[in-house]
């Protein structure tokens, strides 16, 4: 196969394969009717719904340190949030709504972040053919999920629930389920254009091109923490490795050493930046909410999540162990990015599945070395390893889709209540009240800020949770009811058909209603 020929082909892959991705969003788009809305949050919606709020505070407020609007604490508003800011202000210039810049760029940093594997696999196969094969492999192998999906029911209870659990598969741990995520593609996309930089850097012998992480680095620290991570271990456990080689006597590698050492040292920045922003009570206490660990995705579930991609990975890096340029600059990196993946798998502070995403594309580099050793395999075993490793994306998309295919309130809203959330837009600054199901809502689509809305985005929900139930519970005094609105300053309160199943609206406070579509009331709560 030609250069030319296998260049091509990968650049329409890496065109083409975001946007299949994103199919639901499209397909959701096309379902919209007089009486639903698609929200266009096809994936894990309880939490794409903050994302899309923080984005419409960029395209309103134009600040690029952001504050939390799911909770009413005092803040300082130091959410430092790249993608997102860039989403709203793209949305605020094109006068358009954020949620439909959102699956654009995104799938422009799905090209980015293929392109940059293509770029990428040129160091380790000068052969365009078995490069092809190993961006083949990013781009569309997967493990054996597909395999609990399609016989779970046929395992005992106990343990159909744990399999499933392990192999949710909006975990994104292949690269083509994980183009779905926008924060873990960007930041990505960043690492993986950042090692080819450092590759060069390192080849040609110009460490002080390392510099460039001091840009890169916070960069996607401020649009995905976790790949932040991931990256720093890439480089923690390649510089490892090389001062390894250099302890050993090889001491034509400082250079390599000080490259990976200067990019190494950029991590200071984000490390810095987030000592900064603890320093904030909310920015610290939901911060707090999201790290935890987790052993779904641990080691022992690797079997079932790689499939053949890990025994064919194993292969590969016993025989690229073997080759004559082994010891060379990349297959440190490549080692160390392996070794990464392993690493961060099994942190008592991290949930495994957050990093798992990490060791698709070494897999994939060492997978593809076994298969171009392959000699001469049949066509049916051909076809057998590609259903294979290609089953599960294609279970993925098709669950994705079918998520969408009718109108449930996760994914759609009435339209009479969108277009009572949007109307708020025009009603002077101020907080909300209303229900969780409701509030997730307010900071996006109404703009204002909301007692209790996602869930670890609001500082003590529990805690919030029983007083909302209690506002609306029929024995509570009307009193205590007045007190809560005084002491919250909440200015606007909704009464849909979430807060009615709470409770009926005490008719003793003085509201005015300000808003009414369908079923769903917006009241002013007058001042004291």
């Amino acid at each position: 196969m030609s250069e030319r020929r296998a260049r091509w082909i990968a650049f329409a892959l890496a065109i083409v394969l975001p946007p299949l991705r994103l199919a639901p969003l499209w397909s959701g788009r096309l379902r919209s009717d007089d009486e639903h809305v698609f929200l266009g949050l096809a994936f894990i919606p309880k939490d794409f719904v903050s994302y899309a709020a923080f984005m419409a505070q960029a395209r309103r407020s134009g600040r690029f340190l952001l504050t939390n609007d799911f909770t009413l604490e005092p803040q300082e508003g130091r959410y430092v949030l790249l993608f997102h800011w860039l989403v709203g202000r793209i949305a605020a210039w094109l006068d358009a709504e954020v949620i439909a810049v959102w699956p654009v760029l995104q799938a422009l940093a799905g090209s980015a972040l293929l392109l940059g594997v293509w770029r990428l696999l040129r160091v380790y196969f000068p052969e365009p053919r078995v490069r092809l094969l190993a961006f083949a492999l990013v781009g569309f192998a997967g493990g054996l999920e597909w395999v609990v999906w399609q016989l779970g029911d046929l395992l005992p209870p106990q343990a159909r629930d744990a399999a499933v659990l392990a192999c949710w598969p909006l975990l994104s741990w292949n690269t083509f389920e994980g183009l779905f995520n926008p924060l873990q593609t960007t930041a990505y996309a960043a690492m993986i254009w950042l090692l080819v930089w450092l590759e060069a850097a390192a080849r040609a012998r110009r460490p002080l091109r390392a510099l460039l992480a001091f840009a890169v680095v916070p960069a996607m620290y401020s649009v995905h923490g976790y790949t932040a991570i991931a990256c720093g271990a890439v480089l923690a456990c390649a510089f490892a490795l090389v001062a390894l080689r250099i302890a050993r006597g090889d001491r034509t590698r400082f250079a390599e050493l000080l490259t990976l050492g200067i990019a190494g040292s950029a991590f200071l920045v984000p490390l810095a930046i987030s000592q900064w922003q603890s320093q904030d009570a909310v920015f610290r206490g939901t911060s707090q909410a999201m790290v935890g660990a987790s052993q779904v995705y641990a080691f022992w579930w690797w079997p079932l999540t790689f499939g053949a991609l890990l025994v064919l990975g194993v292969r590969g890096a016993w025989l690229l162990a073997r080759r004559a340029d082994a010891g060379a600059f990349p297959f440190a990196l490549l080692a160390g990015w392996l070794g990464a993946g392993v690493l961060l798998g099994h942190l008592p502070f991290f949930s495994a599945y957050k990093f798992l995403f990490v060791l698709h594309v070494p897999l994939c580099i060492a997978a593809a070395a076994a298969l171009a050793a392959w000699r001469r395999p049949s066509p049916l075993a051909v076809a057998a390893l590609a259903l294979v490793l290609g089953a599960t994306n294609v279970n993925v998309l098709r669950d994705s889709l079918d998520e969408v295919a009718e109108p449930s309130p996760i994914f759609y809203l009435p339209r009479a209540h969108h277009e009572a959330l949007v109307a708020m837009r025009e009603l002077p600054p101020g907080n909300v009240f209303a229900s969780p199901v409701t509030g997730a809502y307010v900071p996006w689509l109404a703009e204002h800020p909301v007692y209790l809305g996602q869930w670890f985005l609001s500082l003590e929900p529990e805690a919030k949770w029983r007083r909302v139930k209690r506002f609306f519970a029929e024995d509570t005094p009307t009193a205590w009811r007045r007190a809560f609105l005084a002491e919250n300053g909440i200015r606007y309160l909704i009464y849909g058909p979430a807060e009615r199943k709470l409770g009926p609206l005490d008719p003793a406070l003085p509201l005015v209603p300000v808003l009414e579509r369908g079923d769903l009331r917006v009241y002013r709560v007058p001042p004291g």
